[in-house]
Protein backbone atom coordinates (compact mmCIF):
# COMPACT_ATOMS: atom_id res chain seq x y z
CA UNK A 1 0.00 0.00 0.00
CA UNK A 2 1.46 3.40 -0.94
CA UNK A 3 1.99 6.25 1.47
CA UNK A 4 -0.44 9.13 1.04
CA UNK A 5 -0.53 12.90 0.85
CA UNK A 6 -3.62 14.02 2.78
CA UNK A 7 -5.81 17.11 2.75
CA UNK A 8 -8.02 17.28 5.85
CA UNK A 9 -11.10 19.53 6.00
CA UNK A 10 -12.32 20.04 9.58
CA UNK A 11 -15.95 21.07 10.01
CA UNK A 12 -18.11 21.95 12.93
CA UNK A 13 -21.09 19.55 13.07
CA UNK A 14 -23.29 20.17 10.00
CA UNK A 15 -26.77 21.55 10.05
CA UNK A 16 -29.97 19.54 9.53
CA UNK A 17 -30.37 17.46 6.35
CA UNK A 18 -26.64 17.15 5.85
CA UNK A 19 -26.53 20.37 3.82
CA UNK A 20 -22.80 20.76 4.40
CA UNK A 21 -22.07 17.24 3.18
CA UNK A 22 -24.16 17.70 0.03
CA UNK A 23 -22.59 21.05 -0.81
CA UNK A 24 -19.10 19.75 -0.15
CA UNK A 25 -19.61 16.94 -2.67
CA UNK A 26 -21.05 19.41 -5.19
CA UNK A 27 -17.93 21.57 -4.97
CA UNK A 28 -15.57 18.60 -5.24
CA UNK A 29 -17.48 17.02 -8.14
CA UNK A 30 -17.30 20.29 -10.08
CA UNK A 31 -13.52 19.74 -10.30
CA UNK A 32 -13.21 15.98 -9.84
CA UNK A 33 -16.34 13.99 -10.81
CA UNK A 34 -17.29 10.70 -9.17
CA UNK A 35 -15.56 7.67 -10.64
CA UNK A 36 -16.40 4.60 -8.52
CA UNK A 37 -17.01 3.49 -4.95
CA UNK A 38 -13.91 2.40 -3.07
CA UNK A 39 -13.91 -0.67 -0.85
CA UNK A 40 -15.86 -3.92 -0.86
CA UNK A 41 -18.87 -2.44 0.95
CA UNK A 42 -19.52 0.22 -1.73
CA UNK A 43 -17.61 -0.76 -4.87
CA UNK A 44 -20.84 -0.88 -6.89
CA UNK A 45 -22.65 2.00 -5.18
CA UNK A 46 -23.62 5.07 -7.16
CA UNK A 47 -22.42 8.54 -6.18
CA UNK A 48 -25.92 9.30 -4.90
CA UNK A 49 -25.90 6.24 -2.63
CA UNK A 50 -22.51 7.06 -1.15
CA UNK A 51 -23.41 10.72 -0.61
CA UNK A 52 -26.71 9.73 1.06
CA UNK A 53 -24.97 7.23 3.35
CA UNK A 54 -22.36 9.75 4.48
CA UNK A 55 -24.97 12.48 4.81
CA UNK A 56 -26.94 10.32 7.24
CA UNK A 57 -23.83 9.62 9.27
CA UNK A 58 -23.13 13.35 9.45
CA UNK A 59 -26.68 14.05 10.58
CA UNK A 60 -26.27 11.44 13.31
CA UNK A 61 -23.61 13.64 14.87
CA UNK A 62 -26.39 15.96 15.97
CA UNK A 63 -28.16 13.22 17.95
CA UNK A 64 -27.34 13.40 21.67
CA UNK A 65 -26.89 9.65 21.98
CA UNK A 66 -24.75 9.30 18.89
CA UNK A 67 -21.19 7.96 19.21
CA UNK A 68 -19.98 9.15 15.85
CA UNK A 69 -19.83 7.22 12.59
CA UNK A 70 -20.96 3.90 14.05
CA UNK A 71 -21.85 2.61 10.59
CA UNK A 72 -18.50 3.60 9.13
CA UNK A 73 -17.97 5.83 6.14
CA UNK A 74 -18.18 5.02 2.47
CA UNK A 75 -15.30 6.07 0.24
CA UNK A 76 -15.06 6.94 -3.42
CA UNK A 77 -12.48 7.48 -6.13
CA UNK A 78 -12.69 10.65 -8.20
CA UNK A 79 -11.96 11.28 -11.87
CA UNK A 80 -8.92 13.37 -12.68
CA UNK A 81 -6.77 14.09 -15.69
CA UNK A 82 -3.81 14.55 -13.35
CA UNK A 83 -4.16 11.93 -10.61
CA UNK A 84 -4.57 8.19 -11.07
CA UNK A 85 -5.79 7.69 -7.50
CA UNK A 86 -7.74 10.53 -5.88
CA UNK A 87 -9.86 9.28 -2.97
CA UNK A 88 -12.46 10.99 -0.78
CA UNK A 89 -14.05 9.92 2.47
CA UNK A 90 -15.43 11.27 5.78
CA UNK A 91 -14.80 10.49 9.41
CA UNK A 92 -15.32 12.02 12.81
CA UNK A 93 -13.49 12.19 16.08
CA UNK A 94 -15.69 11.15 18.99
CA UNK A 95 -15.59 14.73 20.25
CA UNK A 96 -18.03 15.51 17.43
CA UNK A 97 -15.63 16.86 14.85
CA UNK A 98 -16.55 16.15 11.25
CA UNK A 99 -13.71 15.72 8.75
CA UNK A 100 -13.54 15.19 4.99
CA UNK A 101 -10.33 13.58 3.75
CA UNK A 102 -8.84 13.84 0.27
CA UNK A 103 -6.01 11.38 -0.40
CA UNK A 104 -3.42 11.15 -3.18
CA UNK A 105 -0.46 8.72 -3.17
CA UNK A 106 2.72 10.57 -2.34
CA UNK A 107 4.42 9.28 -5.48
CA UNK A 108 1.86 11.23 -7.55
CA UNK A 109 2.61 14.46 -5.69
CA UNK A 110 6.37 14.45 -5.28
CA UNK A 111 9.20 15.20 -7.69
CA UNK A 112 11.27 12.44 -6.10
CA UNK A 113 9.54 10.20 -3.59
CA UNK A 114 12.86 8.43 -2.98
CA UNK A 115 14.63 11.57 -1.78
CA UNK A 116 17.08 10.86 1.09
CA UNK A 117 14.88 12.64 3.65
CA UNK A 118 11.39 14.09 3.99
CA UNK A 119 12.93 17.57 4.12
CA UNK A 120 14.48 16.95 0.69
CA UNK A 121 11.18 15.93 -0.93
CA UNK A 122 9.63 18.48 -3.28
CA UNK A 123 6.01 18.76 -4.37
CA UNK A 124 5.03 18.99 -8.02
CA UNK A 125 3.63 22.52 -8.12
CA UNK A 126 1.48 21.82 -11.19
CA UNK A 127 -0.29 19.08 -9.22
CA UNK A 128 -0.53 20.89 -5.91
CA UNK A 129 -1.93 24.16 -7.27
CA UNK A 130 -5.32 22.83 -8.46
CA UNK A 131 -5.84 21.14 -5.07
CA UNK A 132 -5.12 24.42 -3.28
CA UNK A 133 -7.59 26.21 -5.55
CA UNK A 134 -10.27 23.63 -4.70
CA UNK A 135 -9.57 24.14 -0.99
CA UNK A 136 -9.94 27.90 -1.43
CA UNK A 137 -13.37 27.47 -3.04
CA UNK A 138 -14.54 25.12 -0.32
CA UNK A 139 -13.29 27.48 2.41
CA UNK A 140 -15.09 30.42 0.81
CA UNK A 141 -18.45 28.64 0.50
CA UNK A 142 -18.73 26.23 3.44
CA UNK A 143 -18.31 26.43 7.25
CA UNK A 144 -14.87 24.85 7.30
CA UNK A 145 -12.83 25.52 10.44
CA UNK A 146 -9.44 24.33 9.14
CA UNK A 147 -7.87 22.87 6.03
CA UNK A 148 -4.63 21.02 6.74
CA UNK A 149 -2.22 19.08 4.54
CA UNK A 150 0.37 16.47 5.46
CA UNK A 151 2.41 13.52 4.29
CA UNK A 152 1.95 10.00 5.63
CA UNK A 153 4.24 10.57 8.60
CA UNK A 154 2.27 13.63 9.70
CA UNK A 155 -1.43 13.98 10.31
CA UNK A 156 -3.96 16.72 10.88
CA UNK A 157 -4.45 18.15 14.35
CA UNK A 158 -7.88 17.78 15.92
CA UNK A 159 -9.76 20.69 17.46
CA UNK A 160 -8.94 19.37 20.93
CA UNK A 161 -5.24 19.22 20.04
CA UNK A 162 -5.39 22.77 18.71
CA UNK A 163 -7.01 23.88 21.96
CA UNK A 164 -4.10 22.28 23.83
CA UNK A 165 -1.59 24.33 21.84
CA UNK A 166 -0.78 22.20 18.77
CA UNK A 167 -0.27 23.95 15.45
CA UNK A 168 -2.29 23.03 12.36
CA UNK A 169 -0.40 20.92 9.84
CA UNK A 170 0.79 22.88 6.79
CA UNK A 171 2.85 20.44 4.75
CA UNK A 172 2.98 22.36 2.52
CA UNK A 173 -0.18 24.46 3.00
CA UNK A 174 -3.09 25.18 5.31
CA UNK A 175 -6.12 27.44 5.47
CA UNK A 176 -6.97 28.48 9.00
CA UNK A 177 -8.77 31.21 10.94
CA UNK A 178 -6.67 34.31 11.44
CA UNK A 179 -6.22 33.58 15.14
CA UNK A 180 -4.50 30.25 14.32
CA UNK A 181 -2.17 31.59 11.63
CA UNK A 182 0.48 32.59 14.15
CA UNK A 183 0.68 29.01 15.41
CA UNK A 184 1.64 27.87 11.94
CA UNK A 185 4.13 30.71 11.51
CA UNK A 186 5.75 29.80 14.82
CA UNK A 187 6.51 26.32 13.48
CA UNK A 188 7.30 27.42 9.90
CA UNK A 189 8.37 31.10 9.88
CA UNK A 190 9.01 31.01 6.12
CA UNK A 191 5.39 30.37 5.11
CA UNK A 192 3.73 32.87 2.79
CA UNK A 193 0.40 34.27 3.97
CA UNK A 194 -2.61 35.44 1.98
CA UNK A 195 -5.84 36.76 3.46
CA UNK A 196 -9.02 34.96 2.41
CA UNK A 197 -12.76 35.25 2.85
CA UNK A 198 -14.41 34.35 6.14
CA UNK A 199 -11.49 35.60 8.24
CA UNK A 200 -9.22 32.95 6.75
CA UNK A 201 -5.50 32.88 6.01
CA UNK A 202 -3.88 30.72 3.34
CA UNK A 203 -0.41 29.65 4.47
CA UNK A 204 1.96 28.10 1.90
CA UNK A 205 5.51 26.88 2.47
CA UNK A 206 7.07 27.30 -0.97
CA UNK A 207 10.36 25.81 0.18
CA UNK A 208 8.65 22.46 -0.45
CA UNK A 209 8.00 23.15 -4.15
Amino acid sequence: MPTYFTIDFTFHPPGPNGRVVDEFYDLVFASYPFQIGYGQECEYDTAEEIVAYNRQNAEDLLHPNDNGFSGGTRQMLLQSDIFKHLRLYWFDYLEKELHAILLVPEYEMMVDEDAPSIAAMEFREERLTPLIRLCERIWSELPVYMVQSSLENGGAASLSQIAEGCAPQAWPFAIVPADLADKVRAVSPEVESSLMANNGVLLVDRRMF
